[in-house]
């Protein structure tokens, strides 16, 4: 991905997969499975359309952590799920970036 002419380095769960598009794809899949809309998600998870679109393309992360909870309660989930290993492999990026912080 490319933007503004600099290469972005995407973050990867700890499978290697694009962690953007893995949150994304399980909100997708279980809003799906529950039979939901994106508009019936957002207004009841309080989210907006566009950033829940994003979030299922793959174009961003959600960055609130209270919309994350909220969409996993009304999709009868947990925010753990929705994640899944991305803050794991965050916090290992993090650490070989920064050093470990001890």
């Amino acid at each position: 991905m490319t933007l503004g002419g600099t290469r972005d380095i995407l973050p990867l769960d700890a499978n290697g997969e694009n962690i953007m598009q893995t949150i994304g794809t399980r909100i997708r899949e279980r809003r799906e499975a529950r039979g939901l809309t994106r508009y019936a998600l957002c207004i009841a998870a309080r989210v907006r359309e566009g950033n829940l679109t994003n979030w299922e393309l793959g174009k961003s992360i959600p960055s609130d952590i209270a919309a994350i909870v909220r969409i996993a309660n009304v999709l009868e989930t947990t925010a753990e799920d929705l994640v899944g290993g991305a803050t794991q492999s965050m916090a290992r990026e993090d650490a070989a970036r920064y050093g470990a912080v001890e």
